[in-house]
């Protein structure tokens, strides 16, 4: 899958930002945050002036809590701007933020959850730590060998998919690499439909992971 041009992840949402009732733990936007905060020039009133909505600079604007729970829909559009305005290639930069979130997951926050089990248990684990971000989706996993595997993803808006298929491809892959597992990767192997929710279409997702 080949993500479009940074621009054209901006706007417009599908519904106004704040409003879908589909939610993401603030950690993500957090982490976004920090970074425009820490490397762009100007910060987040750089990133609200890539937005022609007046909700949607308003949303990035606002202090998130980590734990709290915020709208999913502006992410994509929060991740894009702040690509393009450190002028790196939004896949990379998507990639390389959820191999960082990866490894504070596994390095503090669910620790016990990954590092402390062989590649093919932390793998099926995984998949619930990632649930834990989200209030709308739901998602599982199996092993097809140890060292091979699938997981699922349902409920996602398809207006996501260009950031949500490589966060998930490389946060699945950094888990593993926490784990232990050596040259691990994880690609989409299947995307449908999967009905709507306030006419936002959704897609069920599945990945295919290998390591050794």
């Amino acid at each position: 899958m080949v993500a479009p041009p940074a621009a054209k992840l901006y706007e417009p949402l599908p519904l106004e930002a704040g409003t879908s009732g589909m939610h993401i733990k603030g950690l993500a936007y957090r982490g976004i945050s920090e970074v425009a905060r820490g490397h762009v020039p100007e910060g987040l009133a750089a990133v609200s002036g890539c937005f022609k909505s007046e909700a949607l600079r308003t949303f990035c604007m606002q202090p998130f809590m980590a734990a709290s729970w915020y709208d999913v829909l502006p992410i994509q559009s929060m991740v894009a701007c702040v690509a393009s305005l450190l002028q790196i290639p939004f896949e990379t930069f998507v990639r390389e933020g959820a191999r960082k979130q990866a490894g504070f997951d596994c390095g503090a926050v669910h620790k016990n959850w990954v590092t402390e089990r062989q590649p093919g248990e932390a793998f099926l684990a995984h998949v619930q730590i990632g649930k834990r971000y989200y209030d709308f989706i739901d998602a599982g996993a199996k092993l097809v060998t140890p060292q091979e595997g699938h997981v699922w993803i349902e409920g996602m808006p398809l207006f996501l998919l260009p950031w949500f298929v490589p966060m998930q491809e490389s946060y699945s892959a950094g888990v593993l690499t926490m784990a232990g597992a050596h040259k691990p990767r994880v690609m989409l192997s299947a995307q449908q439909a999967a009905g709507s929710q306030a006419g936002i279409p959704l897609a069920r997702v599945e990945f295919f992971a290998q390591w050794t």
